[in-house]
């Protein structure tokens, strides 16, 4: 019995002193790894603040660039407007709206100022403004920037002004204006991509304050912090890591530069504090914690969890050896864990089930986006095969036609034949590449509208003229239905509308038989805004109509139908995606009905602004008119052009126009027989861009740093087949008075040269 006892107290006391080891080990565990917790969450702050270093010191470099760019910019309008002589304050403000124009200020959301030394303003609406912070201006400061906000619509503009080095005198009714400082104005709103931080998306906020911590300007409509001044508010936060704002505030004043950490209204948060370079602004930037270095907290908790399950597998195992040593538990514990092993299996199965499953749904999107590049890819090949058919066909026009008129030189109305048949092929093959190159300005998002007054009567009368041979010719019949038209006078893109015509009309006099009925009607809808008329455009024929497949694609790039009866119609396959992409860029919208063998209606809505003085409209229009009468009779040219046929045909084309022209084949030899020249020997210089040894903006830049006292002042005008907008902006960037693309038109060319001329005497 007393063995039994002392067995069974043995046995009693091997339990207790492995329990007692056991809980030994938890709480050396639990110290350890609250120890550990703790170091890690300063790690995870520290990581924090490095990101946040990181992210936000690019940002601030980023914004620090835009406004040094910024400040370029003032730098290049001010020496613009010097190189303008102006006497009246009209002369700046017109100046200042052709140049809001020619730079497209208005799409950048800013325009030009000319600050009065009584510290008034000028912009190109001709009206003078009030100059807010006059204060700024008492320091005679050779710059000056801050940020204004506007009562009335309550946008917060940037002004970057230059002081010029000798005040501008001008008149202004009966009394004469100063302009001391030049420069422009920014809105803010369209700084706000260089504000916007991606990383933390719309978690984050940035503020320009000025020196008393009062905001100035909030990047978007997300604002973590209210209120009128930002300082107040960071002050009131609860700081955490043994930090303070007062903390905060003398490493800025030290660094330039401060982070933190502090909770507001419960919710943690990081900021950074930036002074601006050249300025007196500081930048806050202020983002939730939670989406700060988001992968090393989810990593960091990850670790604890594995930590967390190691440890609860230490405590089974021990909890096992203790079973172990206990008979009557041995078999319970075999089959806990065997229980355990089973479920643990089981999650892998489904885990596996699910990754199947994901693998399932990734191949099929595979699949989908395969038969999706394969027919982009087959869109691309047919495009290419029916350009290389379009653009052979009126080659091979012109190649045969001037091999004719070799033939027929010496009958004079059979060469004049070939030439007018050689003109056609021309501008058929022109026109395909402006189509191409339309589509590409129009995807790459660099088309703009050219707003102006126009007379859709006169829009409507010179469609008549242009498609009223052409139809004749098909023995076809064009009507025109514009009896509901009031007001015919509007503001709008003309040229972009007449496009739209032009190429639905275009495709429905190819897609439509000889003898066929063609319909263009031109009706003004019912409007609620008395300032706006809405009309309908409605082009419709009885021609071939479109299949039901080929309806789907209609509006996409690069497709055209094909059947027997299509497929000797020449064509890029962009007419109706550049019309789509005009017509959603104008705002309007446009539908269509088409039926094989019965014909197409095409149904276009646009509204336009209605001008409320026609007179003057009326006036502008035969001013411009006029301008096409234009002479350069007796002008000197300098002309720069590489290659010999262009040269060749361009000193032709100004010989019709009784001018004369020296032709050097780079820039380089441009700007030395500019420094041989005498003043007045040339009236212009024509100025291609791409030439061996010195392209053309090099040479432009170099003739305006001569030291001819009339180098800053004869015209430059660039003349070259690169026509997009990014060229006509680099053009003028480096001191080029206009730009005009190749082929060359003589009317525009001659307009372009008075316009410039006329500039040049103000």
């Amino acid at each position: 019995m007393n063995e039994k006892n002392n067995g069974k107290r043995d046995r009693k006391n091997l339990i207790q002193t492995i329990l007692i080891v056991l809980g030994i080990i938890a709480l050396g565990a639990f110290a350890s790894f609250k120890y550990y917790q703790s170091r890690i969450e300063n790690l995870i702050y520290h990581e924090r603040l490095s990101q946040m270093e990181s992210i936000t010191s690019q940002l601030f470099t980023n914004l620090e660039n835009v406004y040094q760019q910024k400040w370029m910019d003032a730098t290049i309008y001010k020496n613009h407007m010097l190189n303008v002589s102006c006497q009246t304050v009209d002369q700046l403000c017109d100046f200042m709206s052709l140049h809001n124009q020619l730079c497209e200020l208005d799409r950048k959301q800013a325009q030009l100022i000319a600050v009065t030394s009584q510290g008034k303003y000028f912009t190109s609406d001709k009206v003078l403004h009030a100059v807010s912070q006059i204060d700024r201006f008492t320091t005679n400061s050779e710059r000056i920037s801050y940020i204004t906000s506007e009562i009335i619509t309550g946008q917060a503009k940037m002004i970057f002004l230059e002081k010029l080095d000798k005040p501008i005198a001008l008149t202004d009714g009966t009394k004469e204006v100063s302009i001391l400082y030049y420069g422009f104005m920014q809105n803010m709103e369209a700084l706000n991509p260089y504000f916007k931080c991606d990383v933390f998306g719309d978690s984050s906020s940035v503020y320009v304050l000025d020196q008393t911590g009062t905001k100035m300007f909030a990047s978007n409509d997300i604002q973590l912090i209210a209120g009128y001044n930002a300082y107040s508010v960071l002050s009131s936060m609860k700081y955490l890591h043994d930090q303070s704002f007062e903390d905060t505030k003398k490493k800025l004043e030290t660094n330039n530069v401060a982070y933190s950490n502090a909770l507001l209204n419960g919710t943690e948060y990081f900021y950074s504090l930036r002074n601006m370079k050249e300025n007196d602004w500081t930048l806050l930037f202020m983002v939730n914690s939670k989406v700060v270095a988001t992968n090393t907290v989810l990593l960091t908790e990850t670790i604890i969890r594995i930590l967390l399950v190691l440890g609860a597998i230490f405590v089974v195992a021990a909890v096992g050896i203790v079973m172990l040593l206990m008979v009557r538990a041995r078999q319970k514990g075999e089959l806990e864990i065997e229980l355990r092993n089973r479920q643990e299996l089981e999650q892998k199965n489904a885990q596996l089930d699910s990754v199947n499953e994901q693998l399932q749904k990734t191949n099929e999107n595979v699949t989908v986006a395969f038969k999706a590049a394969e027919l982009a890819s087959k869109a691309k090949t047919d495009f290419l095969s029916n350009m290389s058919h379009d653009i052979r066909t009126p080659m091979n026009a012109i190649i045969g036609m001037t091999t004719l008129i070799e033939h027929d030189k010496d009958n004079q109305q059979k060469v004049l034949e070939h030439v007018d048949k050689i003109k056609t092929a021309s501008k058929t093959l022109l026109g395909i590449i402006n189509d191409v190159l339309d589509m590409n300005k129009i995807e790459s998002g660099k088309t703009i509208l050219t707003v102006g007054e126009f007379n859709l009567g006169e829009v409507i009368d010179q469609i008549r003229s242009v498609f009223t041979p052409v139809m004749n010719a098909k023995k076809q019949t064009f009507l025109i239905d514009e009896s509901v038209m009031k007001q015919k006078w509007v503001v709008g893109d003309e040229l972009r509308l007449t496009q739209i015509l032009n190429n639905l009309l275009s495709n429905a006099t190819k897609y439509t038989q000889t003898g066929g009925r063609i319909e263009l009607t031109v009706q003004q809808l019912d409007s609620k805004n008395d300032k706006y008329a809405k009309y309908l455009f409605r082009v419709k024929d009885n021609g071939f109509g479109m299949s039901e497949e080929f309806q789907k694609t209609i509006f996409d790039s690069f497709t055209r139908e094909e059947s027997s009866l299509t497929n000797k119609i020449q064509g890029t396959g962009l007419g109706m995606a550049i019309v789509k992409r005009l017509i959603d860029l104008m705002g309007g919208s446009i539908t269509f009905q088409s039926k094989l063998g019965q014909g197409t209606t095409f149904d276009i809505i646009l509204d336009f602004k209605i001008v409320q003085n026609e007179k003057r409209a009326i006036e502008s229009r035969n001013e411009a008119q006029n301008e096409a009468d234009l002479s350069i009779a007796g002008m000197h040219f300098l002309c720069a052009e590489d290659n010999e046929l262009n040269a060749e045909i361009l000193s032709e084309l100004l010989s019709m126009e009784e001018a004369k022209c020296v032709i050097c084949d780079n820039g380089q030899s441009v700007v030395e027989r500019f420094e041989q020249s005498q003043k007045d020997e040339f009236d212009a210089i024509l100025m291609d861009v791409q030439m061996p040894i010195m392209n053309g903006y090099d040479a432009t830049k170099a003739i305006r740093n001569s030291k001819k006292p009339w180098a800053k002042t004869i015209p430059i005008i660039a003349m070259t087949a690169n026509a997009f907008s990014d060229d006509i902006q680099n053009a003028l960037s480096s001191g080029m008075d206009a730009h005009i693309s190749k082929p060359v038109n003589m009317i525009t060319l001659k307009k372009t040269i008075h316009s410039v001329k006329e500039n040049e005497k103000i």
